[in-house]
């Protein structure tokens, strides 16, 4: 048998615990038979709005956004996390500090947002095999 290695790429449909059976045959013709089980967990990441709170200071200063995603069995793309609230990306970037398995966030507008207004915060974000997830919270903002 040839003993470099040999990769194939297939992605499963669905979620689940999948038996291989590989097979093989050298140039003589004599056959190999390989069993193999393997679990697939393609679950997207995962959001949770932490916090939308006031910000010390001023009573008309920004709420401060907070927010974690993670997915335990792949991590996330550091890179491909993003944030917008009312569809716009705020002008400062996103703060993005480690957790297990992803990245704790946190935003802040670039403008005060009005007493008595509804806030629409979107995320996005790409686990390390590729999955994206995106998701949003609505929160309002009180006299």
């Amino acid at each position: 048998m040839d003993s470099r290695p040999f990769t194939a790429s297939w992605r499963p449909p669905e979620d689940g615990v999948y038996d291989f059976r590989v097979l093989s045959y050298d140039r003589a013709g004599n056959a190999s038979l390989d069993l193999a089980t393997d679990v697939y967990f393609n679950a997207p990441p995962r959001f949770t709005l932490l916090s939308p709170e006031p910000r010390l200071g001023s009573a008309g200063f920004p709420p401060l956004v907070s927010f974690k995603v993670v997915d335990e069995n792949d991590g996330i793309e550091a890179s491909s996390v993003s944030a917008s609230l009312n569809g716009i990306k705020p002008a400062k970037p996103l703060e993005l500090s480690p957790v297990p398995g992803g990245y704790r966030g946190s935003l802040v507008p670039d403008l005060p947002l009005p007493a008595g207004s509804t806030v629409e915060v979107w995320l996005e974000a790409v686990d390390g095999e590729g999955v994206p997830a995106a998701t949003s919270f609505l929160f309002y903002i009180g006299e």
